[in-house]
């Protein structure tokens, strides 16, 4: 009896160092520490895989509110006399309103000596916005680059060298159209308290006055050149309360042009959102 004891204590093999080699050393470790070395890869790892079904659950869950804010393309059409003029300049008063001047500030004092038509009410034209994202916008602020009415005034000094001088611009924008001068206010920014989701309903957008008197003009140049856009910004808030921020770009494409022997003339232009390319 005492035989198979002395058998079943053989049998027993307690583990309490394992030994390594790396290379020309022996490295000895406790299976103690062993365990808790593998025990903490183990917890590291589950929480690694936490913040990443956390992180994938917040992504899911924005996207659930996330509002996506974008412009309808737009038609427009303009036609202009012998004398070059468009309806809505001809229908303007031919005398003076008074004598004005135009300060950097947008005040107005001291004389002029040539016709002057001050800030004509409302804009020529307009576009659409539509929200076609899944979750309702809030708060929305649409912004007119500052950089739109140079880019435009440059483009027509390149298609109509004569037209360099037409425009001058601070804090309101004064065009200079032969023996009149009209004065129109700069770019203002349309504010919307909410934009429902799905594209449920589209928006109306007044297109600055300022654009469209200079884009007219140059729609009404024999070549056009390339690339012609405009910027604008849209910041929104969707129903969680984050703030968002996205830059709209609209290419200015001439769609049709016939100018007559006399002057005259017609012209169909389009403005549609695209993605610039790098």
């Amino acid at each position: 009896m005492s035989n198979n004891r002395q058998r079943k204590n053989r049998s027993k093999v307690h583990i309490k160092e394992v030994t390594m080699e790396l290379g020309d050393r022996r490295v000895s470790f406790l299976l103690s520490d062993m365990i808790q070395i593998f025990m903490a890869v183990i917890a590291c790892l589950s929480f690694i895989g936490v913040l990443l079904t956390l992180n994938e659950m917040r992504k899911d869950r924005d996207a659930a509110y996330k509002p996506a804010v974008l412009m309808n393309a737009a038609d427009f059409q303009i036609s202009w006399d012998a004398n070059g003029e468009e309806k809505w300049l001809s229908s303007l008063p031919k005398k003076s309103d008074g004598n004005y001047e135009v300060n950097e500030d947008g005040s107005i004092t001291g004389t002029f000596s040539l016709p002057v038509n001050i800030f004509p009410n409302g804009e020529l034209e307009s576009f659409t916005a539509v929200n076609i994202g899944i979750g309702t916008a809030r708060d929305i602020c649409f912004e007119w680059d500052q950089n739109n009415l140079l880019l435009l005034t440059d483009y027509l000094s390149v298609c109509n060298p004569s037209k360099s001088n037409f425009c001058t611009f601070d804090k309101s924008a004064a065009f200079s159209f032969g023996g009149r001068l009209v004065v129109t206010n700069m770019e203002r920014n349309p504010r919307l308290m909410y934009m429902l989701s799905d594209a449920t309903e589209t928006y109306t957008l007044p297109l600055p006055m300022a654009y469209s008197i200079l884009i007219h003009e140059i729609m009404k140049c024999a070549s056009l050149p390339e690339n012609l856009y405009i910027v604008l910004y849209v910041e929104y808030s969707d129903i969680q309360g984050k703030r968002s921020r996205d830059t709209i770009y609209i290419s200015i494409n001439r769609t049709y042009f016939e100018n007559d022997v006399d002057g005259s003339g017609t012209a169909t232009y389009q403005l549609a959102p695209f993605l610039p390319t790098e």
